[in-house]
C-alpha cells in the first residue's frame, strides 16, 4: 500500500516521506507515537502522522523516516526466521483446499503429488513438520504432465494461504513491487541456487508470490 508518512513535533512537519509502503508490521520505538490509517484498507493510499515526544529524537527520526517504510527492490527470503520467511512454504499457516486443511504450503504441494496413493497422501498430509512433508513427497508417482501442472498446484496453495490469513496477505502487499526471490542454495527449480542473490535458478515461488501479491492487489 502506498502513502505519505508524515513526522510532527510540537505540531509541525517536519519531515515528510511520499510514496512509500506502509506495513502495520512495522515497530517504532518510543517515544515516537504513531497514528496508522483508519481503515487499513488495503490495497488504497494513506498519510499516517508520527508525533515526536522527545527533542532529542528530532534530528534521528529525520534522518530515517524514508528508511523505516522504504521496502527495498530486490527481497530475498529462504528460513523462516528471516525477515521475510512468512512467505516460506514451511511457514505455519494452514491452508484449507476442498474441505481438507493442511497445516503448510508445504504439505499441501507434496500431498497432491501422491493424490492417487491414499496411504501416503494420508502420510504427508499428517507429517509432523514441512520438512518431513517434502521428504515423503519424493516417493510420490508424479501425473505423467506433473512439469506443465506444478506451477498452477503452488499457485493455488500459495494463494489459499494468503486468501486465508489476512495479516500475511497484508504483509505481501506490503512488500509494494519488489522483486521476489527465494534464495535457496539447494533449489534452483524453485529458487535461485544461491544464497544470498540472484543465482541462476528458476526462482518460481518467487514468481508464484509476486503472482498472488498481483491478485490481491486486484482484489482477485
Amino acid at each position: 500500500m502506498k502513502g505519505k508518512a508524515k513526522l510532527m513535533f510540537n505540531g509541525k512537519v517536519i519531515a515528510e516521506a511520499i510514496d512509500v509502503t506502509f506495513s502495520p508490521a512495522v515497530t517504532l520505538p518510543e517515544p515516537v507515537e504513531f497514528i496508522p490509517p483508519e481503515p487499513l484498507d488495503y490495497p488504497t493510499s494513506f498519510t499516517c502522522t508520527m508525533e515526536i515526544k522527545d527533542p532529542a529524537q528530532v534530528k534521528i527520526w529525520q534522518e530515517n523516516l524514508a528508511k523505516l517504510f522504504t521496502v527495498p527492490e530486490r527481497i530475498f527470503f529462504w528460513r523462516q526466521r528471516d525477515k521475510y520467511g512468512f512467505m516460506s512454504n514451511f511457514y505455519r499457516a494452514s491452508v484449507t483446499i476442498d474441505g481438507l486443511t493442511y497445516p503448510t504450503v508445504e504439505h499441501y504441494y507434496q500431498a497432491f503429488k501422491a493424490q492417487h496413493q491414499d496411504d501416503l497422501f494420508a502420510e504427508i498430509v499428517t507429517a509432523p513438520t514441512p520438512l518431513a512433508a517434502k521428504k515423503l513427497g519424493k516417493k510420490a508417482l508424479l501425473p505423467a504432465n506433473w512439469d506443465e501442472m506444478k506451477f498452477a498446484v503452488m499457485l493455488q496453495g500459495v494463494k489459499a494461504k494468503f486468501d486465508q490469513h489476512p495479516d500475511l496477505a497484508h504483509a505481501l502487499l506490503a512488500t509494494g513491487n519488489a522483486l521476489i526471490y527465494e534464495d535457496s542454495p539447494y533449489d534452483i527449480i524453485w529458487g535461485t541456487g544461491e544464497a544470498g542473490g540472484v543465482g541462476t535458478g528458476q526462482n518460481l515461488l518467487g514468481q508464484v508470490l509476486m503472482t498472488v501479491r498481483g491478485l490481491l492487489a486486484a482484489g482477485k
